[in-house]
């Protein structure tokens, strides 16, 4: 309950002052309303594609949630619209491998280094996940058109973005929402992650629109979560 709070109080600050982009305003002048399809890797409870339900309104919905850990998955519900649960990680394997459940949910993943400091004596549960690439995911549920893919794992985004640009050949995708993270595994300050990203992307004709949810750490750039939108929808 307090998680969801702070998110509510962090959104309101973030409508009210243009620090960060306004990710709803930009949905709402892009994405239609009648129907709408979001992909969300890494969803933890859900509250990302809540706040973009909530607030769009949509007659319909469908919503691709992907989530390891089975005990936030089973928190998840949605009244109207159509949910799909899929318990597994996205990789760049479809082996099943280590996933590593840390007391703040929002850090767990298949990367066994804790990047917070703070966080780096907490102890965590070990234990193997079903893994799927996400052409995988995406071809199993014959997904055409996406407006919103959000992918947050934790440090292994870098590892997966190549297959967007294999996905692009058979499916249509608006927004792309990807947490950047400013770490290696030995959680140094490393700007690889972002250059790849950033390349791929642009690569496959996406745009980058802007940055929110912005942090440092001892005044090092730690995360970002950057906003693309595709330039054959662009407004």
């Amino acid at each position: 309950m307090m998680v969801e709070i702070f998110q509510k109080i962090s959104y309101i600050i973030s409508y009210l002052f243009s620090n960060n982009i306004n990710e709803i305003k930009l949905f709402k002048n892009n994405l239609s309303t009648k129907e709408i399809t979001i992909v969300d890797i890494g969803s933890n409870q859900g509250f990302y594609y809540k706040k973009i339900i909530k607030n769009l309104k949509p007659k319909k919905a469908t919503i691709y949630s992907v989530e390891p850990n089975k005990k936030l998955l089973k928190k998840q519900k949605l009244n109207k619209y159509n949910l799909i649960k899929l318990p597994f990680a996205i990789s760049d394997t479809n082996k099943k491998q280590y996933f590593f459940e840390r007391k703040s949910s929002s850090h767990s993943s298949l990367i066994d280094v804790n990047y917070l400091d703070k966080f780096k004596n907490d102890k965590y549960i070990k234990y193997f996940v079903e893994c799927k690439t996400l052409i995988e995911l995406f071809n199993d549920h014959n997904i055409k058109n996406v407006d919103v893919l959000k992918i947050d794992i934790e440090g292994f985004e870098e590892k997966i973005i190549n297959d967007v640009q294999h996905i692009l050949k058979f499916c249509n995708i608006n927004f792309i929402k990807i947490e950047i993270l400013f770490r290696n595994d030995k959680n140094k300050f490393d700007d690889n992650n972002w250059v790849k990203i950033l390349k791929t992307l642009s690569k496959c004709n996406f745009y980058l629109i802007g940055m929110t949810n912005i942090k440092y750490e001892k005044n090092n750039l730690f995360f970002f979560d950057a906003v693309f939108q595709n330039k054959l929808f662009r407004a």
